[in-house]
């Protein structure tokens, strides 16, 4: 069995770090929101990226 077999190397999941204010400010930036509605959508249904980006634009669209 080869290395690469036995040892793969998938990336970690995309995740949002609320506890790093670079990274915060970064998906509040690039989602269009503030950081306050970053860390509550993080809270609620955790922090892939991806699943925070989807809520906030559904969140978005029904404020609208």
């Amino acid at each position: 069995m080869s290395e690469h077999a036995r040892h793969p190397t998938s990336p970690a999941p995309p995740r949002i770090d609320i506890d790093d204010p670079m990274d915060l400010a970064r998906w509040a930036h690039r989602l269009g929101v503030a950081e306050a509605d970053v860390i509550s959508a993080v809270i609620e249904i955790g922090p892939d990226r991806d699943a925070v980006a989807q809520h906030v634009r559904i969140t978005r669209d029904a404020a609208d």
